[in-house]
C-alpha cells in the first residue's frame, strides 16, 4: 500500500477493501485550506506586532493567535512524525503499521483543521463584542464576522468529522483483527489450555474484550494524556476494579455456558432453581465490582466536568470516557494476549516432540484394528495421540495418509445436514447418495427435524467421514447410541463394506464385532496390554476373556396431573417496575438544577462585571459558593446515575435468567448456544456499563442545549423563529437517520451472533475440525462472518457522521443568524457582559448539540440490545410444576406406578405426531425395557414422562397422584454416602475434589455416564429412567452397574431405553 493510495482513501474496514475515488481531491482541498488558515493567522500576528500599540485586548488577541499557530505547528509536526514513523519503523512493526499507518497519517491533517478553526472562536468573540457595542472598525464588519464565523464552523465540522471517522475505522480494524486472531488461536491451541481458558472465556474475549479494545483505539491522538492519567492513583484503582469485573464476568459466563449447554439434564433433575441461584451468586460478585467501576467512573466525571474555561471544557469532560475506555482496553488486551501466548498445536510433520508411556503401535495400510478396554483405560486418549491432540516427548508418531475421524460425542455444526456431510468438499450427487445409504440415513431423512436425534447425529458424522474418502478412519465408539439392528447393518455395510481396503481403527464395547478385525488392542491403564487376533487373545489373555464373557444383564431401567409456571412469580416483572419513576425523576431534577446553577453563575458574573461598585472579593466569593454547590449537585447526579444503572441491570438479569432457565426445551433445541451466550455477554454488558451514563449524558445535553437557546433568545429575542425552525429541521434529519440506523443495528446484532455462534461451534467440535484438516476453511468462514459484521459497523458509524455533520451545520446557521440579528437590531444597545456570555454559550452549542444527538443515537442503538434481551425475557415459560389446588401428597411417588393414557406428542405446532396415541401401564417395582429403531420415539416418550415436552393429547398418571459437585450439586449427601456410591460404580481413583473441566472434557464419555448414574443412585427415586445409560461403557463395567441397579432399585420402577439387544 503506497502513500498515494493511503492519502487518497484506499483502506480496509476489516478484511474487505473499500475504495473512495473522490477522497484524494477532498484531502488535497482540506490540506490546502489548512495551510491557508495557518498563513492568515501568521499575517494577522505580524500586522498586530507591527502596530507596536498593543492594548490589553490586543495582547489577548495576540496570545490567541500565537496559540493557534502553535497548535497548527503541532498538527504539522504530528504529520511529519507519522511520515517518519512510517519510513523508519515499518519493518519492525509491519503488522500493526500496515493496519493503521495510513489513517493515522491523516489524523494530523484533520486535527490541524479542527484546532485552527476552533482557535478562531476567541477572536470572533472579542471582535464581535466591539461590534455589538457599536465600535466596529468598518461599516460591514458585523456581516463579515458573521460570514467568517459560518465558514470557520463549517470547516471545523468537516475536519472533525473526518478525524472521528478515521478514528472509528481504526477501532473497527483492530477489533476485527483481534477477533480473527482469537478464533485462529483457538483452532490451534492445546487442549490443556482449556484449564485456564474455558469456552465461555474465549467467547467473552470475542464478544466483550475485542470490542472494548476497538473502542479505545479511536483515542490514539490523546495517548500521551492517557499515559499520565493511568499512572495516577485514581486510574490504578479503576484498573483494579475493571480487572476484577472481567474476572467475575468470566466466572459467570463459564457457569451459564455449562448450564445452558446441558439444560436438559438440569430439567430432568429439576435443578434449574439451584443452578440459577448458584449463577446468581456469581452475578452478585460481578455486580459488586460493577458498582465499583461505575462509581469510579462517576467520580471521574465529577472531577473533569466542572471547569471554568468554555473552550476547553468539552475536550476535558470527554477525558473520563477516554480514560475509562483505555483502562478497559488495557485489561481486555492483557487477557487476550495471555490467551494468544498459549502454546499451539504441533503439526503432524513435527514428529519428535511427543510422548506416550510405553505404547508401541504399527498399523499397516488396509488393516482393521479394534481397540477395547474398560472405562477410563485410555482408548480415546490413543485416538487423541494419533490425531496429535495430546503432546508427548521422546517418541515419534508417523501418520501416512488422509485421516477421517468420528468422535464419541456427536458433533453437528449449525447449518444444513448437507453442509455437515460435505464438510467443505464439493457436492457429487452419486457419492453423496452412497454416503447416506452406507450410513443408514435414507429412511431417517424425513424424521430429522422432529427429535430423537442421538443416533442420527452419529450417523451424520459417519456419513461425513465416508464422504471425505480418506485413507485412515479413526472411529471412537460411534455405534454406542445406535439401535442394535442399525449398528449391525452399519458395521457390515460401513466398516466391512464401504471401508474395505481402508485403514480403520475402531474403539468399541460391542464384543460381537471383534472376530471380524485383523487385530485387536486390549488397553488398560494407558498401556497396550495385549494385541493380536480375536482367537489369539481369547486363548492367551484372561483379561480379554473376562471382557468378552462379562455377564450382560440388560434391563431398562395417584395420581394427580402435574402441571404451573416454573418461573417464579417474583421474576415476572417489567424493568419499569423495578426502576422506580422516582429514581429516574431524581436524576432529571438534579441535572436540571445543575444546569440552572451554571446559567445563574454565568449570568451573575456577566452582570456584576459591568457594575463598578461590585468588589472583586464579592465576585470571587459568589462565584466560588455557586461553584461548590454545582460540584455537590454533580456528585449527587453521578451517584443517582450509578444507583439507577445498577437497579436496571439487576432487574434485567433477574428476568432474563428466570426466562432462560424456565424456558421449554422447544426453545433450546433450535436455538444455537452462541446466540444465547451473545445475549448474556455483549448485550448484557451494554446494559451494565454503557446505558446508565448514556442516559445521564443524553438528558444533560438536552437540558444544556435548551438552556443555551433560552440565553440566545434572552439576548436577541428575534432569533427565536430561526431556532425553532432549525430544531424542526434537526428533528427531521434525525428521524431520517434513525430509520436507517436502527435497521443497521439490528443487522449488526444478527451478524455479531453469526460470529459468536461460529466460534461456539468451532470450540465444541475442534477435534473433528483439526482431524479433517479443516482449520483454514473454518478460519476463512470466520473472516467472512467478521467482514459481514464489519460492513454493517462501517455503515453504522458512517451514517452517524453524516448526521452529526448536518447537525453541526444547523448549529452554525443558528449562531450566524444570532450574530446577524445582533448586528441589525442590537448594535450599540446591548450589554457587553451579556453579549459575551451568550456568545460563549453559542460557541459550545456546536459540541453540546452534537453530543446530544450522538448520545441519543447511541441510546437508540443500545435499545437494539435491550430489544434482543427483551425477546429472551419474554420466552413463553414451561407449564406449571403443580396445580395450586391439586398438590401431590407428601412423599409422592410412593409406589412408582406409571399409567400412560392415549399419549400424543408433537415437538412443534403443524408438525407430524411423534407419539401417536400410546397407552400402557407400568406397575410399581416393574422393570420395563423400551426398544425401537433410531427415530422411533423412545426418547420422546422419556421427554414426555419428564414433561420436557407437553403432550398434544392424553395424559401420564403417576402413583395416583467437582466430582462431589457433579455427583451432588445440591450438597444433600455426606462424603461417606458419595464414597459408597463411587465404590459401587468402580470409580474410586482420585478424590471427591478431583477437578472437572467445562463439559467434563478431562473425563471420557464412559466416565461421564458413570457420574450421571451416580447422581441417580444418590437420589433413590421411586421411578428410574435410563436412556441408553450404559451405551459407552464396556461389558464388565456394565455388568457391575446392572448388578448395582438391581440391588439398589429392587423395589423401584425402572424404565430403560436400550439400543443394543443381545
Amino acid at each position: 500500500m503506497d502513500f498515494s493510495n493511503t492519502f487518497c482513501g484506499e483502506h480496509f474496514s476489516s478484511f474487505v477493501e473499500m475504495l473512495n475515488s473522490d477522497a484524494c481531491l477532498n484531502h488535497i482541498f482540506l490540506l490546502s485550506v489548512d495551510f491557508l488558515l495557518l498563513f492568515i493567522l501568521l499575517v494577522i500576528l505580524v500586522c498586530k506586532i507591527s502596530l507596536r500599540k498593543l492594548s490589553s485586548r490586543a495582547k489577548s488577541d495576540g496570545f490567541s493567535i500565537t496559540s493557534g499557530i502553535f497548535n497548527g505547528c503541532l498538527g504539522l509536526g504530528y504529520i511529519a512524525f507519522g511520515a517518519w514513523d512510517l519510513k523508519e519503523k515499518h519493518q519492525e512493526y509491519r503488522t500493526v503499521l500496515l493496519l493503521v499507518h495510513g489513517i493515522t497519517l491523516l489524523f494530523g491533517v484533520f486535527a490541524l483543521i479542527k484546532i485552527l478553526t476552533l482557535t478562531t472562536g476567541p477572536l470572533f468573540l472579542h471582535t464581535f463584542i466591539e461590534v455589538a457595542e457599536g465600535r466596529e472598525s468598518f461599516k460591514y464588519e458585523g456581516y463579515a464576522l458573521t460570514a467568517g464565523f459560518f465558514l470557520a464552523k463549517c470547516l471545523e465540522s468537516l475536519g472533525e468529522r473526518q478525524w472521528h471517522f478515521r478514528s472509528r475505522l481504526i477501532g473497527l480494524q483492530v477489533r476485527s483483527l483481534l477477533t480473527a486472531a482469537i478464533f485462529h488461536k483457538q483452532l490451534h491451541v492445546l487442549n490443556s489450555a482449556k484449564k485456564t481458558h474455558s469456552p465461555g472465556q474465549i467467547m467473552n474475549y470475542v464478544t466483550v474484550d475485542a470490542q472494548k479494545i476497538g473502542v479505545a483505539s479511536s483515542a490514539a491522538l490523546v495517548i500521551v494524556i492517557l499515559t499520565v492519567l493511568v499512572n495516577s492513583p485514581l486510574a490504578k484503582l479503576q484498573l483494579k476494579y475493571q480487572t476484577n469485573l472481567m474476572i467475575s464476568q468470566d466466572k459467570r459466563l463459564k457457569a451459564i455456558t455449562e448450564a445452558l449447554a446441558h439444560i436438559k439434564v438440569l430439567k430432568l433433575y429439576s435443578w434449574e432453581k439451584h443452578f440459577m441461584d448458584a449463577i446468581k451468586k456469581l452475578r452478585s460478585e460481578e455486580t459488586r465490582w460493577l458498582s465499583s467501576v461505575l462509581t469510579q467512573k462517576g467520580y471521574y466525571y465529577v472531577l473533569f466536568w466542572h471547569l471554568p474555561f468554555w473552550l476547553v471544557q468539552e475536550p476535558i469532560r470527554r477525558l473520563p470516557d477516554v480514560v475509562g475506555a483505555f483502562i478497559e482496553a488495557k485489561v481486555s488486551l492483557s487477557r487476550i494476549v495471555k490467551f494468544l501466548e498459549e502454546p499451539g498445536m504441533l503439526t503432524r510433520d513435527m514428529k519428535k516432540q511427543r510422548q506416550d508411556d510405553g505404547i508401541n503401535l504399527k498399523i499397516k495400510y488396509g488393516e482393521k484394528v479394534a481397540v477395547c478396554g474398560e472405562v477410563g483405560s485410555g482408548k480415546s486418549t490413543l485416538m487423541s495421540l494419533i490425531l496429535g491432540e495430546v503432546p508427548y516427548i521422546n517418541s515419534t508418531a508417523d501418520v501416512y495418509g488422509k485421516i477421517a475421524y468420528v468422535s464419541q460425542t456427536a458433533w453437528i455444526q449449525t447449518g444444513t445436514i448437507q453442509e455437515n456431510i460435505l464438510f467443505g468438499s464439493n457436492m457429487e450427487p452419486q457419492r453423496y447418495r452412497q454416503a447416506l445409504e452406507r450410513s443408514s440415513l435414507v429412511k431417517d431423512w424425513e424424521m430429522l427435524p422432529f427429535g430423537d436425534l442421538g443416533g442420527q447425529k452419529q450417523r451424520v458424522q459417519l456419513a461425513r467421514a465416508i464422504y471425505q474418502d480418506a485413507d485412515i478412519y479413526l472411529l471412537d465408539d460411534p455405534f454406542s447410541a445406535v439401535y442394535s439392528h442399525t449398528w449391525t447393518n452399519l458395521f457390515n455395510d460401513y466398516v466391512m463394506g464401504a471401508l474395505s481396503g481402508k485403514t480403520v481403527l475402531l474403539v468399541t464395547h460391542q464384543v460381537e464385532f471383534l472376530p471380524a478385525f485383523d487385530s485387536i488392542l486390549l488397553i488398560s491403564s494407558g498401556k497396550i496390554m495385549k494385541s493380536g487376533t480375536f482367537d489369539e487373545l481369547l486363548s492367551k489373555s484372561k483379561e480379554f476373556h473376562d471382557l468378552v464373557n462379562a455377564q450382560k444383564t440388560t434391563f431398562v431401567p395417584e395420581c394427580q396431573e402435574v402441571y404451573v409456571s416454573k418461573r417464579p412469580k417474583a421474576a415476572e416483572i417489567e424493568l419499569d417496575n423495578n426502576v422506580s419513576y422516582e429514581e429516574r425523576d431524581d436524576v432529571v431534577i438534579v441535572h436540571t438544577m445543575f444546569v440552572v446553577g451554571q446559567c445563574i453563575q454565568s449570568y451573575k458574573l456577566a452582570i456584576d462585571l459591568q457594575d463598578s461598585n461590585v468588589s472583586r472579593l464579592k465576585l470571587i466569593s459568589v462565584y466560588t459558593v455557586i461553584g461548590f454547590g454545582l460540584i455537590l449537585l454533580l456528585i449527587l447526579r453521578s451517584l443517582l446515575t450509578v444507583n439507577l444503572g445498577l437497579d436496571a441491570s439487576k432487574s434485567v438479569y433477574s428476568t432474563l435468567s428466570s426466562s432462560l432457565f424456565f424456558a421449554p426445551m422447544s426453545f433450546f433445541d433450535p436455538t444455537p448456544l452462541g446466540r444465547m451466550l451473545s445475549r448474556v455477554s455483549s448485550d448484557l454488558s451494554i446494559v451494565d456499563i454503557e446505558l446508565p451514563f448514556l442516559i445521564k449524558f443524553t438528558v444533560g445535553s438536552i437540558i444544556i442545549s435548551y438552556s443555551t437557546y433560552v440565553i440566545l433568545c434572552f439576548v436577541a429575542p428575534e432569533v427565536v423563529l430561526v431556532i425553532v425552525l432549525m430544531i424542526y429541521v434537526a428533528i427531521l434529519v434525525q428521524r431520517h437517520y434513525t430509520t436507517s440506523a436502527k435497521e443497521l443495528m439490528r443487522l449488526n446484532g444478527t451478524t455479531k451472533s453469526l460470529v459468536a455462534n461460529h466460534l461456539a461451534d468451532s470450540i465444541s467440535g475442534i477435534m473433528t475440525i483439526r482431524a479433517f484438516g479443516q482449520e483454514s476453511r473454518f478460519f476463512f468462514k470466520n473472516l467472512e462472518f467478521i467482514d459481514k459484521n464489519a460492513r454493517l459497523i462501517f455503515h453504522t458509524f458512517s451514517v452517524t457522521e453524516w448526521l452529526i455533520l448536518r447537525v453541526e451545520i444547523i448549529c452554525a446557521i443558528i449562531m450566524s443568524f444570532w450574530m446577524l440579528d445582533m448586528t441589525l437590531f442590537h448594535r450599540g444597545s446591548s450589554v457587553s457582559g451579556l453579549t459575551g456570555m451568550a456568545f460563549s454559550y453559542g460557541l459550545s452549542l456546536n459540541s453540546i448539540l452534537v453530543l446530544c444527538v450522538q448520545w441519543q443515537c447511541m441510546i437508540a442503538n443500545s435499545i437494539i440490545s435491550i430489544e434482543r434481551l427483551e425477546q429472551y425475557m419474554r420466552i413463553p415459560s414451561e407449564e406449571s410444576q403443580t396445580v395450586q389446588t391439586n398438590h401431590p401428597i407428601p412423599g409422592w411417588p410412593k409406589h412408582g406406578k406409571v399409567e400412560i393414557c392415549d399419549l400424543k406428542v408433537r415437538y412443534r405446532k403443524n408438525t407430524p405426531l411423534v407419539l401417536q396415541g400410546i397407552s400402557c401401564t407400568f406397575e410399581g417395582g416393574q422393570k420395563i425395557g423400551v426398544v425401537g429403531r433410531t427415530g422411533s420415539g423412545k426418547t420422546t416418550l422419556i421427554n414426555a414422562l419428564f414433561r420436557l415436552v407437553e403432550p398434544s393429547d392424553g395424559k401420564i398418571i403417576i402413583d395416583e397422584c467437582s466430582v462431589r459437585y457433579n455427583l451432588d450439586p445440591l450438597s444433600e449427601y455426606s462424603d461417606d454416602q458419595i464414597w459408597k456410591l463411587r465404590e459401587a460404580v468402580q470409580e474410586k481413583e482420585g478424590g471427591l475434589d478431583s477437578s472437572v473441566l467445562q463439559d467434563g472434557s478431562n473425563w471420557n464419555m464412559g466416565q461421564r455416564q458413570l457420574f450421571c448414574l451416580g447422581c441417580v443412585l444418590l437420589k433413590r427415586s421411586r421411578i428410574l429412567v435410563l436412556d441408553e445409560a450404559t451405551a459407552s461403557i464396556d461389558n464388565a463395567t456394565d455388568a457391575i452397574l446392572q448388578k448395582t441397579i438391581r440391588l439398589e432399585f429392587a423395589n423401584c420402577t425402572v424404565i430403560t431405553v436400550y439400543v443394543q439387544l443381545l
